[in-house]
């Protein structure tokens, strides 16, 4: 936990292609996280009730847990660079609907 050892750490979430407003069904979706601290990410997803599902913890080091630990669902796909950490929904279906936080 960085707020354990007292650092603070500025993350921001957004599509991934600034043009884009909106999923479409059938689509990828971009997801990008930036972080002023390279400290790894999580990514959880909040449904239409408010229900929690955690997704991924992206490390530092580029490798992604899922739950579970598999180690790559053929839905989801992540990648990072810098303090950048992307989040990829394949195909993008209603199911996946939801705010998304890292």
């Amino acid at each position: 936990c960085p707020g354990a050892q007292g650092q603070k750490s500025m993350v921001t979430a957004k599509f991934y292609n600034s043009k884009t407003t909106h999923p479409q069904s059938g689509k990828p979706l971009e997801l990008e996280c930036e972080s002023s601290v390279d400290s790894g990410v999580s990514w959880i997803r909040q449904d239409k009730s408010g229900t929690l599902h955690f997704i991924v913890y992206i490390s530092t080091l580029s490798k992604p847990t899922f739950k579970e630990n598999q180690m790559m669902p053929s839905h989801f796909g992540t990648f990072k660079s810098g303090k950048s950490y992307r989040l990829t929904v394949k195909s993008f279906k209603a199911e996946d609907e939801g705010t998304y936080f890292c």
